[in-house]
């Protein structure tokens, strides 16, 4: 006899919460790892994090799990985001407790509470109640 061993592995998806939209988007990326096609694609886009001093935005190289602006010349363009998500929940550290800060859901969706949150939607700040997994936001403690 013969004996074969299979494996099968389920990618998973973060598409489905995240809305692109053609132009600046903010976004936090909750993987463990991605594809490779995946992160060849998001290779291609401009990608900007909160500076450390905390005032302004700089070109940086993406990272897993920080929140950044990514860019789309069309919202065909988005990328499909394959991987392994993160067990992390909540949001990204806050590094500002008494001031704005650009934070991402890591896990599922939060309610803002007590926190004052603005989120990018349609090319403006919009006041938010609900961060949602993948998206960044700029938030008040």
């Amino acid at each position: 006899g013969r004996y074969e061993r299979s494996w099968a592995f389920t990618l998973d998806n973060l598409n489905a919460s995240l809305q692109w939209q053609e132009g600046w988007n903010a976004v936090v990326l909750p993987f463990e790892f991605l594809t490779t096609a995946s992160w060849e694609e998001l290779q291609k886009m401009p990608c900007f994090t909160y500076a450390p001093d905390g005032k302004s935005f700089v070109r940086a190289e993406l990272q897993l799990g920080l929140p950044c602006w990514i860019f789309l010349k069309t919202a065909a363009s988005a990328p499909l985001l394959q991987g392994k998500l993160s067990n992390a929940t909540g949001i990204t550290p806050i590094s500002n407790p008494n001031g704005w800060n650009f934070c991402g859901a890591l896990g599922d969706d939060i309610p803002a509470g007590t926190m004052t949150v603005w989120g990018w939607q349609e090319g403006v700040f919009r006041p938010i109640d609900t961060l949602r997994q993948g998206n960044a936001y700029m938030l008040m403690p």
